[in-house]
């Protein structure tokens, strides 16, 4: 499979992935991360209040403007992460493990083709 083809494949499964277990929890405009520190519970890194994505170049008032992959792979905190179910990890190091390679940290899926080392290092 192409490399396009492959991050297509594995945006698609990481958003389902998301979709299933939402580990970001967002309600009325706000995650789970920007309630606990509004709460003073936040044990992560980052004071923003609210998303990890608060600074990203891709954000607009309607969300993502791309397709992140990175951004779909990964939660934001310790925290979070501790809480979620073994399935969800299994399957979220399954996603990133196959995604090696493609993973340019808040990039678009043009900068991951370009930026991501191919596996293999071709």
């Amino acid at each position: 499979m192409d490399r396009s083809l492959m991050f297509d494949y594995l945006y698609s499964e990481a958003s389902k992935l998301m979709e299933e277990y939402d580990p970001c929890k967002i309600k009325d405009g706000e995650c789970e991360r920007g309630r606990r520190i509004k709460k003073g519970t936040w044990r992560g890194w980052a004071a923003h209040e609210n998303f990890c994505c608060y600074d990203c170049k891709y954000l607009t008032d309607n969300g993502c403007s791309v397709q992140a992959l990175w951004c779909k792979l990964w939660v934001c905190s310790p925290d979070l992460e501790e809480e979620l179910p073994l399935d969800f990890k299994i399957k979220q190091r399954d996603l990133l493990e196959k995604a090696k390679g493609l993973l340019v940290g808040r990039g678009s899926k043009e900068d991951s083709l370009k930026y991501g080392e191919a596996p293999g290092g071709k």
